[in-house]
């Protein structure tokens, strides 16, 4: 199958997910809660975990629609983590959007998120009566290893050292836990065995924590009218990413020195010197290390699937780690 036609593929699972959201979010009453989460969950969005999930069945024998309310389930679970994550933040907007705690208020912004979580175990068990013990396990196995990366990622805020393996960890937790469950509910669904589900965690976690050092990376070095943000940003809010831990394990001179000391000290630079910290990343080869890693893991995601049996979805699943890889935003 060319290319186009993975995309062409690509944009009809995001039609599906679009259409059994809308289908399954019908409740209106109360307003305050059922609002907001329809304002979350109707917004559009690159559906990457969703798709996903439809194509780790189709992977292991099922088929797209088998899968769909299973998908759906996915994307209630990361939207509701990311509603909780505004509130903690304090982030006004996302996606181009104000957040539902601005929008609304902190209360309607919990209740929602907490109402996601039951609407996704409602909605997986459409897709999987068959193995309902092993969907809910995934589920509340990814919600508990999603909740304790955040938790991680708040705590690094306040620590001054920050080793480059803890912020792996909290990666892993974070970002690349949400594709296992993806990858968990999809093989699951589908009715894969142990070895096939195995290996789809193993291409989805190794594909999740390239994607998020793939966001470093962009963060500090994509092209402005690209990128869609402030380039540079975390550099500006303090963010201890893999960039600047790699960092700190490598620079050597005083000046190289004394800026990631400022960093640290500061929690963040003014924006006039983040050129600085980028050419400081570009003099001691961080940049080049990331992109190196990202290619590493990349590579893993792909040998992943070699365990699988040869389709369109296992073919088209090596499609879709090289274009969330090769994504410029």
């Amino acid at each position: 199958m060319e290319q186009e036609q993975y995309s062409e593929r690509y944009a009809l699972y995001k039609e599906i997910v679009e259409n059994t959201l809308r289908s399954y979010l019908t409740q209106d009453t109360p307003a305050m809660l059922y609002e907001p989460i329809r304002y979350v969950m109707l917004s559009g969005g690159k559906r990457v975990r969703p798709v996903l999930t439809m194509l780790c069945c189709e992977a292991v024998g099922g088929t797209c629609n088998q899968a769909q309310y299973g998908a759906i389930a996915v994307e209630l679970i990361h939207n509701f983590t990311l509603v909780h994550d505004d509130i903690m933040d304090a982030a006004p907007m996302r996606r181009n959007m104000p957040t539902v705690h601005t929008k609304w208020n902190d209360s309607a912004a919990i209740l929602a998120g907490d109402c996601m979580i039951a609407l996704a175990y409602s909605a997986a068990l459409l897709s999987a009566p068959h193995n309902a013990r092993e969907i809910i396990d995934a589920l509340s196995t990814g919600i508990a290893e999603v909740c304790e990366g955040q938790a991680l990622d708040l705590e690094f805020q306040k620590k001054d050292t920050v080793t480059l393996d803890d912020y792996l960890l909290m990666i892993d937790k974070k970002t690349a836990k949400m594709l296992e469950l993806a990858a968990n509910v999809g093989g699951y669904i589908g009715n894969g065995s142990a070895e096939h589900i195995k290996a789809l965690r193993q291409y989805a976690n190794s594909l999740g924590i390239a994607f998020q050092i793939q966001d470093d990376l962009l963060d500090a070095s994509a092209e402005q009218e690209h990128f869609g943000k402030t380039v540079g940003g975390d550099i500006i809010e303090g963010k201890k990413t893999y960039l600047i831990l790699r960092a700190l394990q490598k620079v050597s001179t005083a000046d190289d020195i004394t800026l990631l000391g400022k960093f640290v000290h500061q929690q963040g630079l003014p924006s006039d010197e983040v050129p600085l910290m980028q050419e400081l990343f570009e003099r001691n080869g961080i940049f080049l290390e990331a992109q190196t890693d990202v290619e590493h893991l990349i590579g893993k995601a792909h040998a992943a699937l070699d365990t699988l049996p040869a389709s369109d979805a296992r073919a088209m699943l090596h499609w879709f780690a090289d274009m969330l890889m090769n994504r410029t935003h």
